[in-house]
């Protein structure tokens, strides 16, 4: 039991501090920290947001146009 507990905690500490090394190596590469990457997700819900009702329009629009038009007696 002693061997088990010491192999959970020396993997769990290794595993910790591997996963510190790839948080801090992150915005050196791609250039965005995590705050840039929250404010470009947040502008991308609200197009993705804005899609789906200019699309329900879009569709209702080009229908009427091509709906046979009922004749007046």
């Amino acid at each position: 039991m002693k061997t088990l507990a010491s192999t959970l905690l020396t993997t769990l500490t290794t595993l910790a501090s591997t996963g510190l090394a790839w948080a801090a190596d992150l915005p050196e590469k791609s250039g965005f920290g995590l705050l840039s990457l929250i404010f470009f997700g947040f502008f991308a819900m609200i197009i993705a947001a804005q899609l789906v009702p200019g699309l329900i329009l879009f569709l209702t629009g080009t229908k009427g146009l091509f709906r046979k038009r009922a004749t007046h007696r």
